[in-house]
């Protein structure tokens, strides 16, 4: 039978890696909004046409949504990449 203690280590070893998964992700998510912020190029395509920024939000939703729905069918490297 498993002690509650091992249990409890267990536990935080996950939580713990949880958390640097999405210390990472805000990680990446800060250095590509940088680029974007002091790229005047990107800048430009990207708020310049009201189409290419509402065809992004859009993406990223349906993106966020085809994920959702599908996780529990994903490989674990599937879902870790995405």
């Amino acid at each position: 039978m498993i002690q509650k203690a091992q249990v409890q280590v267990r536990v935080n070893s996950f939580v713990r890696s949880v958390y640097n998964w999405m210390a990472i992700g805000l990680g990446i998510t800060g250095v590509v909004a940088y680029g974007v912020a002091n790229s005047p190029g990107v800048r430009q395509v990207v708020f310049g046409s009201p189409i290419v920024f509402f065809g992004l939000i859009i993406a990223q939703l349906a993106m966020v949504f085809m994920i959702s729905a599908r996780i529990q069918r994903m490989q674990a490297s599937t879902a870790t990449m995405l």
